[in-house]
């Protein structure tokens, strides 16, 4: 691994390029691109959005139509993405403005709604930051007891604040490197759960809501599918530019397409494990698998009171999730004071200064619908409003105008296919991106208005 310099981000090191700007950089290994990718798609969206939707949408229902997703949508535009940005070799609002000055306009939609995600995003990472300083004293408190104080909007406050530490103070470097260490990590210890899990009781109801498939609703329920792909998209982290960015650092021989395939697998068996871990201790405390965003912050804790070593399990676990949220959560820092930088021409300290009053600003109401206040809209709380009906019904349109923006609008597409695609896979991942994921996306949105 070639030695690193003061600039350099998410584990590259700088590189004079022939990209349009004559500066940029690349990773400093083909492994660490690998790793920094599952990396930021690991996290809280495997562990704690993803069984929560499938909790609400049928269980195996749910799965079968989210792999079908991953398989048809995520994996082929997280593709397109990584080619993109290779291409580019820039940010995505760049990228974009190059494309076309008009059509640029529609990445402030998406832009827009990496920020409504970022918003709850930054509750969720203080949970797991309440749940790992409490569990560090040996301070058990039900979620039911969390959320009826002010500790989600005082998490969420510190939150914040280490973002913005992190943006000011430009460690993100560091933080990446720690990131290539904790999607294993998390992984063990979802396997120690897991393991655990077995032995409760109940596994049996656990097993038949996690595999039991209603094919009516499967083949016949637009919402769902909806859901599904909205999942695939906040997992993947794609049609923001996060990814567009990440394959910015790329060199141009390096290979693309099974290093997709591996990070979609292993974003997909992290989702896989921590759905089935979660509801064999829902089914086991006689939890709802149906209660919605809190449903993992309800049954692991209860469940480490259980297992054995529960006690010093705990703390570690929701210190990897925090800590994987939160390198996650510097993705998305890093893609808005990139934004800023570059449309504004401002300095890192005042992009920083923004993006620590939008996070304070936009956090507010998701951390206060988890206090004695009890926000809500249309009978969920905001946290739920803003990711099961703003995020998960509306990304796929958002991420229409991205594939849209990508297959049509940049006439240099194919030729990069052609050299980053074996031969035989070029037709059907152009027919793919151009057309069919296209017309799912805008189908599916639609009919769920109908």
């Amino acid at each position: 691994m070639p030695p690193t310099t003061q600039n350099e981000i998410h584990g590259i090191q700088d590189h004079k390029s022939k990209a349009p700007h004559n500066h940029h950089a690349h990773w400093s290994s083909h492994f660490v691109f690998l790793l920094a990718a599952i990396g930021s798609a690991v996290g809280v969206g495997n562990i704690w959005r993803f069984p929560y939707l499938a909790g609400e949408n049928g269980g195996g229902t749910f799965i079968a139509a989210y792999l079908v997703a991953v398989a048809i949508i995520g994996a082929p535009l997280l593709l397109l993405e990584f080619i993109a940005g290779k291409a580019f070799a820039c940010s995505a609002l760049r990228a974009c403005e190059q494309i076309s000055k008009k059509f640029s306009l529609f990445y402030y939609v998406n832009f827009a709604m990496l920020l409504i995600v970022f918003s709850y995003y930054i509750v969720v990472t203080g949970w797991t930051l309440g749940y790992f300083l409490l569990s560090l004293f040996g301070v058990f408190i039900p979620f039911s007891q969390f959320s009826s104080t002010y500790l989600s909007l005082i998490f969420a406050v510190i939150v914040v604040l280490i973002q913005f530490f992190i943006a000011r103070v430009d460690i993100k470097a560091g933080l990446e490197k720690v990131n290539l260490f904790l999607p294993p990590l998390l992984f063990v210890s979802l396997i120690v759960l897991l393991s655990n899990a077995l032995s409760f009781k109940n596994l049996d109801k656990a097993f038949a809501f996690y595999t039991s498939v209603d094919t009516s609703v499967l083949l016949n329920n637009s919402d769902l599918w909806i859901v599904a792909i909205s999942q695939a998209i906040f997992s993947l982290s794609i049609g923001y530019g996060i990814m567009l960015t990440y394959g910015s650092y790329l060199r141009k021989r390096e290979e693309l397409f099974k290093s997709t395939f591996a990070i979609a697998c292993a974003d997909t068996a992290v989702s896989l494990i921590a759905c089935f871990v979660v509801f064999a201790f829902v089914f086991a405390f006689g939890i709802a698998p149906d209660s919605g965003p809190s449903l993992a912050f309800e049954s692991l804790p209860l469940a480490f009171q259980q297992i054995p070593y529960g006690g010093f399990l705990m703390p570690i676990f929701f210190f990897l999730l925090f800590a994987a949220a939160t390198t996650s959560a510097v993705s998305m820092s890093e893609l808005t004071i990139c934004n800023l930088e570059e449309k504004f021409r401002m300095d890192r300290k005042r992009a920083s200064l923004i993006l620590l009053g939008l996070l304070a600003i936009l956090m507010l109401p998701s951390a206060l619908s988890y206090s004695p206040l009890g926000l809500k809209i249309d009978g969920l709380s905001v946290l739920g409003f803003l990711d099961e009906k703003i995020v998960g019904h509306f990304s796929p349109l958002v991420v229409l105008f991205f594939v849209l923006y990508l297959g049509h609008g940049y006439k240099g597409l194919e030729k990069h296919v052609r050299a980053d695609l074996p031969k035989q896979f070029v037709a059907p991942f152009l027919f793919l991106v151009r057309y069919l994921i296209p017309l799912l996306l805008l189908g599916f949105f639609v009919r769920q208005f109908l």
